[in-house]
């Protein structure tokens, strides 16, 4: 049993199993756990890492242990998560679930195995991060759209907020740019039937079809954004000429009287 979480930083005494550069430098460490682990720690496996469970016998030889090994881990999910997909890859049995799996595998071949599946719930845990990030973000962009249109008034506070947020979705785009590369390609440093399992588990997961939403769905969040960003430019561009002709005005007017003034003085009046 392993509880592997994704961070920046290893701690002192974790084994590294694999060190990750996109998005950015993470690393995959492994702390021992029992199978008794705790279920207040499905919440943070949803979100930087998941739990393994590593059985090396042949399936052939335990026809009910996938059984119990698929009901360990659609226990681990959260209430109303999709079942846990099962790959059966020449004979070896891998259930992949949100925040726990299981290999069951031959010896030779589970260490693979269990490198290939770390490998794809890292990059897929950062699809998904990106994908709630976007849910969450639809509100705001809904309250924001108006402002594509027009701006009728100055909010310097609100203008911050829009200027934040397109920051944000271009990082998310930027984000998703550099996983995409390693959510399709091969790697090189795992064997053929680890590659195949990352495939398959890709196609399981509908990573391609995740993927295309997501660029939809930024791209209608970049084009919103650059509007408001047009409307803020063009409004605070009119706001600074009408005080710059009410300072001409004023500079106009002043110097006007002053001539008057001048002349009166002329005059002798």
């Amino acid at each position: 049993m392993r509880r592997v979480r994704f961070v920046s930083l290893a701690e002192a005494g974790q084994a590294v199993l694999r060190e990750f550069a996109d998005p950015s430098p993470h690393k995959a460490v492994c702390a021992v756990a029992t199978p008794e682990w705790s279920a207040k720690n499905t919440e943070a496996a949803l979100i930087d890492g998941i739990d393994i469970l590593t059985v090396s016998v042949q399936a052939s030889e335990h026809p009910g242990l996938s059984e119990d090994l698929f009901k360990w881990v659609a226990d681990g999910g959260p209430s109303g998560a999709a079942p846990p997909t099962t790959v059966v890859v020449h004979g070896a049995q891998i259930i992949w679930g949100s925040s726990r799996a299981a290999i069951l595998a031959a010896p030779d071949r589970a260490e693979s195995f269990l490198l290939a599946l770390i490998d794809f719930c890292y990059y897929e845990n950062e699809l998904r991060k990106i994908e709630r990030e976007v849910g969450e973000a639809w509100p705001l962009l809904e309250a924001d759209s108006p402002l594509a249109h027009a701006v009728t008034a100055s909010d310097p506070d609100r203008f911050e907020d829009i200027a934040r947020r397109m920051a944000d979705m271009l990082k998310r785009r930027m984000r998703l740019a550099r996983i995409v590369p390693h959510l399709y390609q091969p790697r090189p440093h795992l064997p053929p039937l680890a590659n195949q399992l990352i495939e398959r588990l890709r196609e399981r997961a509908h990573v391609e079809d995740r993927h295309e939403a997501l660029v939809s769905q930024l791209d209608v969040f970049e084009r919103i954004y650059e509007m408001n960003s047009q409307r803020i430019s063009d409004f605070k561009a009119a706001q600074h000429q009408t005080t710059l002709e009410w300072v001409i005005i004023v500079l106009l007017a002043a110097e006007g009287v002053l001539l008057l003034i001048e002349l009166l003085w002329t005059l002798g009046v």
